[in-house]
């Protein structure tokens, strides 16, 4: 596997790797999902555009040609056979770089094919479950938009690793798009946080246990949170009296060093690690007007709990620059987005601080020296106040948030 990683320019990658590369070694069948015919007929039964396929077949002939790109194409296709949330299969994923001088193309693009045929696998499966064709149109059409925007925001056309992230949600057939959101599926997910409700509807959360924390209230190695002076990590305990642990302030998305108890006579669990969640993502164009919030959610939720009444729901959950309380910095005190926000209780997570040259400016970055902030537009008072800010030396922190499910 290191020789492999080496020939493709490639440093880490996690130890999951190797176990499937041992598997595939030996495979010497070029895979039909490398052929134009599956390519085609695959990208045409989950509704992915003609101008997707005009973008990604002419690397499927240079990547055929390229022995160790086929072979890491097959290690993902066997990997992508793993249905669970990316972050426990593809954590410290990295792609293969191209040589100086050399095609950058088939290296952008190989991964989009091993994806492709468990896409279409997840389409079918959810299809021949009932799911309306409609919903499924919506949800799966969408999956080519990152390439046919590479080339615009990467200045190359590709299918990053970002973007294969986020699309292993849907081959999954755990993702879809119900009006303004898209709404994920989060079985058994490892929250790094409890949430309890009191009779009132209150909700605080409590941090779980070993959680390192700046001293700014941050999660440590969270942008600009890096220096473990003054640090700390959480506790949580719970007796027959009361739950205890680090409290995250709801107003700051920051963490208390000092503890807080909750009572049993008067708190519960609302949700706690190993439940089962909604995850809302927030697509970039689209209203936040109430209705048009309200009608989706409830859309949403509804259809979810109807599909998979077999899976108990604890809670909606969401982690978005859009849940960042510094909005409120910059935002009116009126603006729809911290509407949005609000309906959310509020707990840091490991924050980049790029997701909004990501959403806000389409300018996908993995570090902040790959961008000249001078540059950035100034089109809109969002954009002026960020570049401001990132200019100064600061950073928008993403936000985890949760609100309960209506009885």
């Amino acid at each position: 596997m290191n020789d492999l990683l080496k020939r493709l320019n490639m440093e880490n990658i996690s130890d999951l790797f190797d176990a499937t590369y041992e598997k595939v070694l030996n495979d010497n069948e070029m895979p039909d999902w490398l052929m134009e015919e599956y390519v085609i007929k695959a990208a045409n039964d989950c509704y992915i555009s003609e101008e997707v396929l005009k973008l990604v077949l002419p690397a499927l002939p240079l990547v055929r040609e390229n022995s160790d790109l086929v072979l890491f194409a097959k290690i993902l296709y066997d990997m992508l056979g793993i249905r669970k949330h990316h972050t426990e299969v593809f954590g410290g994923l990295e792609f293969p770089k191209a040589p100086e001088g050399e095609n950058q193309l088939p290296y952008g693009l190989f991964s989009f094919f091993p994806m492709l045929p468990r896409v279409r696998d997840a389409y079918f499966e959810l299809k021949n479950k009932g799911i309306d064709e409609e919903l499924l149109k919506t949800t799966y059409s969408s999956i080519g938009g990152s390439i046919i925007t590479s080339e615009q925001t990467m200045g190359r056309i590709c299918f990053p690793t970002l973007y294969f992230l986020w699309t292993t949600t849907y081959k999954n057939g755990d993702i879809f798009t119900i009006g303004r959101f898209v709404f994920e599926i989060m079985r058994n997910y490892k929250l790094e946080a409890r949430a309890f409700i009191n009779k009132d509807g209150e909700i605080k959360i409590l941090m779980e246990k070993g959680t390192k924390v700046h001293k700014s209230g941050l999660i440590l190695g969270s942008a600009g949170a890096q220096d473990e002076e003054g640090s700390f990590e959480t506790e949580y305990i719970e007796t027959e009296e009361y739950y205890e642990g680090n409290l995250s302030c709801n107003d700051t998305a920051r963490i208390q060093k000092e503890k807080v108890k909750l009572y049993k006579s008067e708190w519960s669990i609302l949700c706690a690690p190993g439940d089962s969640f909604i995850n809302i993502h927030i697509p970039g164009e689209g209203s936040f007007a109430p209705d048009v919030v309200e009608n989706s959610l409830n859309e949403g939720i509804a259809l979810l709990k109807n599909l998979y009444p077999e899976t108990d729901f604890k809670a909606v959950m969401c982690d978005s620059w859009l849940l960042s309380p510094q909005l409120k910095e910059i935002l009116k005190p009126t603006s729809n987005i911290l509407a949005f926000q609000d309906r959310y209780n509020k707990f840091p997570i490991q924050a980049s601080g790029l997701d909004i040259f990501n959403f806000v400016f389409q300018k996908p970055i993995s570090n902040l020296s790959e961008i000249d902030l001078d540059s950035l537009p100034e089109d809109s008072s969002l954009k002026r106040a960020l570049k401001e800010m990132y200019k100064s030396g600061k950073f928008l922190y993403e936000a985890g948030g949760i609100f309960p499910l209506k009885k």
